[in-house]
């Protein structure tokens, strides 16, 4: 068997190989805790989403403090100046 990443992008679609994958994983969560097939999709599809939020929000929490910083940065300039 061969890897293969779970790739999703930034809209939430995902890859063909990893809907499979989301699909066997409801299958078995599904037969595993007595519940139905899509509670169990369902039940995975919402972890999925928080994850990728999650991830998505590690990656631009740091470019958002840098933009904040550098605004900030411009406007002590500015005062420094004597500009307004």
């Amino acid at each position: 068997m061969d890897f293969t990443p779970f790739s999703v992008d930034i809209c939430g679609f995902l890859d063909q190989d990893a809907a499979e994958l989301v699909y066997r994983f409801a299958h078995r969560i599904g037969e595993r805790n007595g519940r139905g097939y899509w509670d169990a999709l369902r039940c995975c599809r919402r972890k999925l989403s928080v994850a990728i939020q999650a991830a998505v929000s590690r990656q631009l929490t740091p470019l958002f403090s840098l933009q904040r910083k550098l605004r900030a940065d411009d406007v002590d300039a500015s005062l420094l100046d004597g500009g307004g």
